[in-house]
């Protein structure tokens, strides 16, 4: 009696999982077989296949260089935020204080509010009060200037990331440091940033990912279309031809290559001396 419960036990979980395998597959399955089927396709397979649809986005992307205009973005954006986030969790951590926490609790308050209200402080202060006298809204620059400033949605995250990291370091790796002569500003980027690799990498890659498959606040700064055009903004406002599954499959395709080359990094702890 109790194998055959056991039996029917495991039946019933594989149809479950098999079901949840089905339902998460087909839709991708099914965007798969509508970007290389000769027309619209209501079958499980494909009545013909071409690549003439890869073909044409490939074609838009490279000669409007909408992919290297938001690799390169992503980039600098990811640049930027950690190392807003490093800065501000290494401060937090040598400040140490109840002012250190009220402005960390701050930090972790701006993961609660949602964006829309956030985009009316943001539309204040940087159409209003510009940067150095140079107005921020409709320039390519103003959303690096943004994250690098701690404007990245997901900031906070990243804050109490490096705070954590920061607040279990290696001492002797900084008394050492002092000890070879070296500043405060040299200790932190030859020493302290080098050895939390395993915090620089998912802050870098989750702002690049955001930033690269971001519209929302890319519009909000109004970047041009013509002089600096970016690929998820030309997808989502249909400014490429048979664009859709083509052109989101091309997209995802450096984001695999990152990750690829950066998952042994994740989370992994690192010791160096570079102070010297």
């Amino acid at each position: 009696m109790n194998k055959t419960l056991i039996l029917i036990f495991k039946v019933i979980r594989l149809i479950v999982i098999i079901g949840l395998c089905f339902v998460i597959i087909l839709p991708l399955y099914k965007m798969v077989i509508d970007s290389i089927s000769n027309g619209v396709n209501y079958l499980v397979i494909p009545s013909g296949i071409t690549l003439r649809s890869y073909e044409i986005n490939i074609a838009q992307i490279l000669d409007r260089h909408l992919l290297s205009h938001s690799l390169l973005l992503g980039c600098l954006c990811g640049i930027a935020e950690v190392i807003f986030a490093s800065l501000s969790g290494y401060a937090l951590v040598k400040l140490n204080g109840k002012v250190s926490n009220l402005i960390f609790y701050l930090y972790l308050t701006t993961l609660f509010l949602p964006l829309e209200l956030m985009e009316v402080a943001y539309k204040y202060i940087f159409s209003n009060i510009p940067f150095l006298g140079i107005p921020l809204i409709g320039k390519k620059y103003s959303i690096i200037i943004f994250y690098l400033f701690g404007g990245g949605i997901k900031s906070g995250i990243f804050v109490y990331l490096f705070k954590s990291v920061y607040k279990n370091f290696d001492n002797e790796l900084l008394e050492q440091s002092y000890i070879d002569g070296c500043s405060n500003i040299k200790t932190f980027f030859k020493v302290v940033l080098p050895n939390s690799l395993h915090a620089v990498i998912p802050t870098f890659l989750l702002t690049f990912i955001w930033v690269y498959n971001d519209t929302k606040m890319v519009n909000f700064f109004k970047i041009a279309y013509d002089d600096y055009e970016l690929i998820s903004v030309a997808l989502a406002n249909n400014r490429i031809r048979r664009g859709g599954t083509p052109t989101a499959f091309i997209m995802i395709f450096p984001l695999l290559v990152i990750y690829i080359i950066t998952e042994n990094y994740f989370f992994k702890p690192f010791k160096f001396d570079m102070c010297s």
